[in-house]
């Protein structure tokens, strides 16, 4: 599989622990960035014949204007055979939706909604700055499904600021009510250079303390599963058969196109990264016709255990053997006291995360 990941960068409003790059742009900054972003899109014309699926993201796609997203939707149907297409994901923000906009994304060919939900706790909602409220992300759905989309996902987040496992547990029983097809439940990670960052380094506001936020894990790990979704990898859940697909290609270490500021892709065992600045992206498609992009190492095996272990489903050590040569637990020997210790195990030659491992995985991933 392969597949396009396009990043849109504008946002109506910034979240205050969002540190992917963003802004809030004029009308004609978004139209030059779309007319930068088609004509980096025509530059991989070989890699358009073999795609599976297409995922735009942000930022916040639905925070476009409806002609400049007309034009790129159309741009993409014109010159992509939708027929090999399996997926096709756009994330929106819950009070970007209006029927109109739907039926523009309908009408090209997208078959997948990522909703930014986060909560519905309108307190959090206000602190966190997104612009919606929990009566729009009822307006949204209601509109989504009218039009006749049918595969949604809701993206969720735990671990907000004064955040109680009452108020989690409220979530995740509005969750579970409208029925999405599949879940993304986050923790809020805190990232430098934003302006979260800032509040707690003053001492303004205080993270929840761990041990809240692994309780705050497991019961949503237990109250989805409950729910008859299956957790298939550490934040994702879903009904069956609808995993996402498109990120799947990541966790299996596929190859992906990356278009768009900021924008990564891994094409013939190269990664590279596109320029973050918006202002210096399409300068630079303008002037070059293809963006200023760095590569960057691909280490084949550090990458494979790194996004596989992600799943649940781990990664086979058969499979490792016949693709690195390599016998995995001589090869990273600081992985055997993390199975003694419970955190990994092994299942039918399968290396994956414990219950236990899955709450303190990033002890696991600093060892590749």
């Amino acid at each position: 599989m392969k597949g396009l990941y396009i990043h849109i960068p504008f946002c109506q409003s910034i979240c205050t622990y969002c540190d992917f790059a963003k802004e809030i742009a004029t009308p004609k900054k978004q139209a030059n960035y779309i007319d930068a972003l088609i004509q980096e899109f025509h530059g991989y014309k070989e890699e358009h014949k073999a795609l599976t699926t297409i995922y735009i993201g942000g930022g916040t796609p639905s925070a476009l204007k409806n002609d400049d997203l007309d034009r790129l939707l159309a741009t993409i149907y014109d010159h992509i055979s939708m027929q090999t297409i399996e997926e096709y994901t756009v994330e929106c923000n819950p009070n970007d939706v209006t029927v109109e906009k739907a039926k523009l994304l309908k009408k090209y060919g997208v078959n997948r909604i990522s909703l930014g939900v986060q909560t519905f706790n309108d307190h959090h909602l206000k602190f966190i700055n997104r612009d919606h409220r929990e009566a729009d992300i009822y307006q949204a759905l209601t509109i989504l499904r009218e039009v006749g989309f049918d595969n949604i996902s809701l993206d969720m987040m735990f671990g907000l600021v004064g955040q109680t496992l009452d108020e989690l547990n409220d979530d995740l029983q509005k969750v579970i009510r409208l029925n999405p097809n599949h879940i993304s439940y986050y923790s809020l990670i805190l990232e430098e250079a934003t302006p979260l960052f800032y509040l707690v380094n003053k001492g303004q506001v205080t993270m929840i303390d761990d041990d809240l936020e692994g309780s705050m894990y497991e019961t949503v790990m237990d109250t989805l599963i409950e729910a008859k979704y299956a957790q298939y990898e550490i934040s994702n859940f879903a009904k069956k058969d609808y995993a996402s697909k498109h990120n799947t290609i990541y966790w299996k270490n596929d190859d992906y196109v990356g278009i768009g500021a900021s924008s990564h892709g891994k094409l013939n065992n190269k990664r590279y990264a596109n320029i973050r600045s918006v202002k210096r992206y399409i300068e630079s498609v303008a002037s070059r016709g293809m963006p200023e992009n760095t590569s960057y190492p691909y280490e084949p095996l550090r990458d494979y255990l790194l996004m596989g272990l992600r799943l649940l489903e781990g990664v086979s050590l058969d499979a490792i053997k016949e693709r690195f040569d390599v016998d995995l637990l001589e090869h990273y020997p600081k992985l055997n006291p993390m199975l003694e210790q419970g955190f990994l195990t092994i299942e039918q030659n399968h290396l994956k995360f414990t219950r236990r491992g899955l709450l303190l995985g990033n002890d696991v991933f600093v060892l590749f």
